[in-house]
């Protein structure tokens, strides 16, 4: 973990990637999705943009940026500059219209290849166990998911862009799961002794398995095309083991502890989201793409924001706590994502009502952490 040393002058603590990373990840957040609600309504035209970059820009932009900001710690600062110059060349070559060509596919493959090199390959090598290699094998996978976009973009592949795009979103999914779950299992027993109670066994290695091992599936099923029901059930099954983790946390005891309650609260909207991959078998209502932004709105942002926060004050050696403001900020992600969830509901007048306020719960949520963030002395 990164540790600022008395010695350490101004450049270098400017260096850490969280210092670069986060912003870029709340900027990425704030444009990118109004943006596609306001075409989605006709708003504006993006007619030069590549196919599905509304999904490539949340997943390898504001995901792959957050990515960054944590697991690149303690690089030196000239590999966190390329990184970051890496992470921009793939925002340029989508939100700036770069043709489809092989510099195209360059620009966006240098970061996840970068994020592989720096983080995900280090982690191979010192892996003494699967379980410890699950974080490389997943930047592996993220990395992948690119190239397949890519491919499909310039015409080199014949499946559409979609694909990559799906591959990268249930890749960040199994990365929530895992590291999100390692993170709030310490944290959880943390809060737990901090009030007098040793509880045990709440790493729940069984649990992480076995929701490993189904989220594994429905990649695998999710990229193959087949079977989607049985993906959809390994899914729900996903997100049920989610909620059993909650449980065995005793999260209910821990409310009060703001900083601790939002990341149980982000991992809850993960396992809904989950869990809700089977409405599009019994109803024609809500599709699975509606159930992934569940996952995606209400536990990729909240656990994203949440952690943003929490590294920050961690690398900076302060009380790790939550802000007013943040609080605020959570609530607005928590109220975009149920502002989601019903518009795939409600009639088709109504239903663009309520996408266009989740748009702007969710701009304004990354607004204040924007805020937060340049205030604060890190």
């Amino acid at each position: 973990m990164y540790r600022q040393q008395p010695g350490q002058n101004a450049n270098a603590r400017r260096a850490a990637p969280h210092h670069v990373f986060f912003p870029a990840a709340a900027l990425i957040a704030v444009l990118v999705v109004p943006l596609k609600v306001a075409s989605a309504l006709g708003m504006v035209a993006v007619d030069g943009l590549p196919p599905a970059w509304h999904g490539h820009e949340m997943l390898f932009g504001f995901a792959g940026a957050v990515m960054g900001g944590y697991l690149l710690n303690g690089r030196r600062p000239i590999a966190i500059a390329f990184a970051l110059l890496a992470w921009l060349a793939g925002r340029v070559a989508v939100l700036g219209g770069v043709a489809p060509s092989p510099a195209f596919a360059m620009m966006l493959m240098i970061y996840p290849l970068t994020l592989l090199a720096l983080a995900g390959w280090p982690m191979l090598r010192a892996a003494k166990s699967p379980r410890n290699a699950v974080f490389g094998l997943i930047l592996a996978g993220f990395a992948l998911a690119e190239g397949l976009y890519a491919a499909a973009v310039t015409g080199w592949l014949a499946a559409g862009a979609d694909a990559g795009i799906r591959l990268a979103a249930d890749v960040v999914l199994l990365l929530l799961f895992a590291m999100g779950g390692r993170i709030i299992a310490a944290a959880s027993s943390g809060a737990h002794q901090q009030r007098g109670i040793h509880r045990h066994g709440l790493a729940q290695p069984h649990l992480e398995r076995a929701g490993l091992v189904l989220l594994a599936l429905m990649l695998g099923l999710d990229a193959a095309g087949a079977w989607p029901g049985v993906a959809a059930l390994a899914a729900a099954g996903a997100g049920t083991v989610i909620l059993m983790r909650l449980s065995g946390w005793r999260a209910w005891e821990l409310v009060r502890a703001r900083a601790l309650f939002v990341l149980h609260l982000g991992y809850a909207w993960l396992g809904l989201g989950l869990i809700l991959r089977l409405a599009p078998l019994v109803s024609d209502r809500f599709a699975t793409l509606d159930a992934l932004h569940l996952s995606l709105v209400g536990g990729l942002g909240t656990l994203a924001m949440a952690m943003m926060a929490r590294v920050s004050l961690q690398r900076a050696r302060r009380t790790i706590g939550l802000p007013s403001c943040l609080v605020v900020a959570i609530g607005l992600v928590a109220l975009a994502a149920i502002l989601r969830g019903l518009s795939a509901l409600a009639m088709p007048d109504a239903g663009e009502v309520l996408l266009g306020l989740a748009a702007g719960a969710w701009g304004a949520a990354f607004l204040i952490l924007i805020g937060w963030l340049s205030r604060s002395r890190f």
